[in-house]
């Protein structure tokens, strides 16, 4: 079976029990979907089980695929949750896990704090700086310094807040927050680079544009969440856990609680996608405005010649509801000058960023038509008598890197659609420009071994009492079933005082006759490190742990 949706890596997470759950748990809370060999895995389990029982569970887990058991060239064996299964197991294993609500009459509001811009609105108005200056780049393969400059003040993050991801800027400058809007277009495919230029992918970028604000944030805090968060385990494990809250409903955070979810927290309120309040006690409190879980619904058409249109005002302001398409707020931020984003959105029209408009190739009729078209509506005629003088000595030489939209070319540039293209997944498809999350690329599959002899070399050399029957043996032969159990990493079986309990070996202590074995017997009850004598058991066998059949 493949694991190729959400529903069958649910279902199989439901089936696995035991100590293939427990080893499930401890993979997912330990490394995320980073790799991990399997002696690191031992070392990191808890007590009560042997090394064999805990690789056992791993090979079970290799077998209904929720673990890849991979070998990098000619080095050593590794495992790993690929990253595309991580959170749906994650959720699985953690049953939607959410902290108590809080009322809003717990919380303290105060007048100045400003709530940020949500981060994907900010990457329309960095990429509308990116087009107005230009995608080519230096001979030293970076964009200009103003180019930088002039986009960061659209999408800086502040340092604080991205310090958690522990990315290094690639691009020489030091400016992250423009690295990681980079990043996104270029995953993405919006845009391509050739040579010392980058080119815009026009149907990628429509397909990023078409989206509703509330699909468009929500797809944007999943990328965050697949390419930045899993690269640390603490931080996968945070957003995770933080992804299960309800949209619009207010969480205290818990006490005590890990940095890592204090850092997660504070990134997504930073990109705007949470709010961030104390409550009456202190305590921070944080609410998702956008949903963090969104899952393709398939196909849905919502193309309409029907939209939100923008009011021009004869004295060049612009004003743009909320629900107006991000193409028209894109093609806005390309003519005219932003004077305030709120519940409405102001622009203005004037001289400089009209000519600025006319040096990226736009002419004063491609101006009209888009805005007549964004209106619904004739312009207003001083309006429109101002821009045809602020550009009728203007040479117009250029082709704009991005068409304003019109009635006559964007019967589909304004489509609302709940779904990714295909030509935008989060699988791997463009190259991150940070390096992978989880870099797995040069590695060959191996499978997991499934039969005894296979897992346990030298099998049949032993008697086959050894591993079927309770017996009573030399103290010299006790000692070689637990050289045997040791080397297994497997339980024990020993009859005390008239009751049989699972030991686990851990090392054997002393010569000749004044031998001892330390370990851990593993009651009903508890977990208890002992110190055994030869003489303090009656009889033992060995505990051979096999995988269940797949």
């Amino acid at each position: 079976m493949r694991l190729s949706s959400s529903h069958n890596i649910y279902s199989t997470v439901a089936s696995i029990t035991g100590l293939g759950r427990t080893v499930l748990q401890s993979i997912v809370t330990h490394y995320g979907a980073q790799p991990f060999t399997d002696e690191k895995l031992l070392r990191d389990m808890g007590p009560g089980y042997s090394g064999a029982e805990y690789r056992i569970g791993l090979y079970e887990l290799i077998g209904q695929e929720l673990v890849r058991s991979v070998r990098k060239g000619w080095g050593e064996k590794v495992y790993f949750i690929p990253a595309g299964h991580y959170f749906h197991i994650h959720a699985a294993l953690f049953d939607l896990q959410r902290p108590e609500p809080v009322s809003i009459g717990q919380l303290i509001f105060k007048d100045d704090q400003e709530q940020p811009l949500p981060y994907g609105l900010r990457i329309i108005y960095g990429l509308a700086e990116l087009l107005h200056n230009g995608l080519k780049l230096t001979s030293k393969g970076v964009f200009p310094k103003r180019t930088i400059e002039r986009c960061m003040l659209q999408v800086d993050v502040p340092g604080e807040l991205v310090d958690c991801l522990k990315l290094s800027s690639f691009s020489g400058t030091g400016t992250l927050s423009f690295d990681l809007m980079l990043d996104y277009l270029v995953r993405t495919g919006v845009i391509e680079r050739s040579g010392q230029t980058y080119a815009i992918m026009p149907d990628r970028l429509n397909n990023f544009l078409a989206r509703i604000e509330d699909i468009r944030e929500a797809w944007l805090i999943r990328f965050w969440m697949e390419h930045y968060a899993l690269r640390y385990p603490q931080l996968s494990h945070a957003a995770a856990l933080t992804s299960y809250w309800k949209t619009q409903e207010w969480y205290k955070m818990p006490s005590p609680t890990s940095e890592s979810m204090e850092q997660w927290c504070a990134l997504m309120a930073g990109l705007g996608w949470m709010e961030q309040r104390e409550t009456d006690e202190g305590a921070a409190a944080y609410r998702w405005l956008f949903n963090p879980r969104p899952e393709p619904q398939g196909t849905l058409d919502l193309r309409s010649d029907e939209f939100a249109s923008i009011h021009l005002s004869p004295d060049g302001e612009i004003f743009v509801p909320l629900d107006v398409p991000a193409t028209i707020r894109l093609g806005l931020e390309l003519i005219a000058k932003r004077l305030s984003s709120d519940v409405m959105t102001v622009y203005r029209l004037d001289k400089e960023y009209v000519l600025r408009a006319a040096k990226c190739g736009y002419t004063a009729g491609d101006i009209t038509e888009f805005l007549e078209y964004a209106s619904q509506d004739k312009m207003p005629e001083l309006l429109a008598i101002a821009l045809e003088g602020w550009i009728q000595d203007i040479e117009i030489d250029s082709v704009p890197l991005y068409p304003l939209p019109t009635a006559s070319n964007s019967k589909a540039s304004h489509v609302h659609t709940n779904v990714l293209d295909q030509d935008i997944t989060f699988e791997r498809k463009f190259d991150s420009l940070f390096g992978e999350a989880v870099d797995t690329e040069s590695y060959t599959e191996i499978a997991a071994p499934q039969e005894p002899h296979a897992i346990y070399q030298g099998l049949h050399e032993i008697p086959c009492v050894w591993r079927s029957d309770m017996r009573s043996y030399h103290h010299s032969t006790r000692r070689e079933l637990l050289e045997r159990a040791l080397s297994w990493r497997i339980p024990v079986k020993l009859k005390i005082s008239d009751s049989i309990v699972p030991f686990i070996p851990e090392r054997l202590e002393g010569d000749g006759a004044a031998w001892a074995v330390s370990g851990q017997l593993r009651k009903a009850e508890a977990v208890e490190k002992v110190r055994l004598a030869p003489d303090m058991w009656d009889e033992m066998m060995l505990i051979i742990p096999l995988p269940a059949k797949v």
